[in-house]
C-alpha cells in the first residue's frame, strides 16, 4: 500500500527554514534553504516538477543523489543548479516489473490538460530471447 510521504521536519518549525504547507523543506535550484549556508536534499525537500513548473516532493533515490551532488558542489564554490524532477521509477518484485514516468492522469485533469491514454503490453523481454511473450503472467510466489 502506498500511503504517501510525510516528511519528518517538525524539528525545523522554529529554525527559520521555510517549510511548505505539507511540511516539506523549500529550496531554491541550488538546493539552498531560506537560511544562509544551509542546504537540504532528498525525501524531505520540495523540488520543481520539470513538466509543470510547480513544486512537488519526489521521494526517490536517483533525484536525492543528484540533489546531494549539486548541493555539495555549491558548498564547495561551484555554481550548479538542480533543474527539477519528473519522478520516473521502476519497481521489480519477484517476476513482476512495474514502471511509471511523466504525470498521472489525475494530475493532468487537475491542471485542466487534455488527456489521452495509451496502454501498451510490450514483450516481457527481447523478442529474440526464448519465452518472450506479450501476455501478462501473474508471478509465482
Amino acid at each position: 500500500m502506498a500511503a504517501g510521504i510525510i516528511p519528518e521536519t517538525a524539528f525545523l518549525q522554529n529554525s527559520g527554514i521555510t517549510l511548505s504547507e505539507r511540511g516539506f523543506i523549500q529550496t531554491d535550484s541550488h538546493m539552498r534553504t531560506s537560511v544562509k549556508d544551509i542546504y537540504a536534499v532528498g525525501d524531505a525537500v520540495e523540488v520543481t516538477d520539470i513538466l509543470t513548473g510547480n513544486k512537488k516532493s519526489v521521494a526517490l533515490a536517483g533525484p536525492a543523489n543528484r540533489q546531494a551532488r549539486i548541493a555539495a558542489g555549491n558548498m564547495t564554490g561551484r555554481d550548479e543548479t538542480y533543474p527539477g524532477a519528473q519522478g520516473k521509477m521502476i519497481l521489480k518484485s519477484f517476476d513482476l516489473t512495474a514502471a511509471a514516468t511523466a504525470m498521472h492522469e489525475r494530475h493532468l485533469v487537475q491542471l485542466h490538460q487534455s488527456v489521452r491514454k495509451l496502454m501498451i503490453h510490450p514483450a516481457l523481454h527481447s523478442g529474440t530471447y526464448p519465452g518472450s511473450t506479450t501476455s501478462y503472467r501473474r508471478p509465482s510466489i
